[in-house]
């Protein structure tokens, strides 16, 4: 267990169980995930359409998702 103030290891941080809320390692502590708001999926969008142009016969461009379903409270 790790106490306040502690700094998490990546080790320590994979090995949380999965929560409700998505998580970001930042300076060794887990900090949820904001949902994002219409501008910053317009802008996400927009990006991705100009790298996508950029990109062609490089690789792929897809924007970043975090989907979690839930029926009667199961995954």
């Amino acid at each position: 267990m790790v106490g306040i103030g502690t700094k998490l290891t990546l080790a320590e941080f994979l090995a949380l169980p999965d929560p409700d809320i998505y998580c970001e390692f930042v300076d060794g502590e887990a900090v949820p995930k904001v949902s994002p708001k219409f501008f910053h999926s317009s802008l996400q969008g927009a990006l991705c359409r100009l790298i996508r142009v950029w990109c062609k016969g490089r690789g792929r461009v897809l924007p970043e998702r975090a989907i979690l379903l839930k029926r009667q409270d199961k995954d």
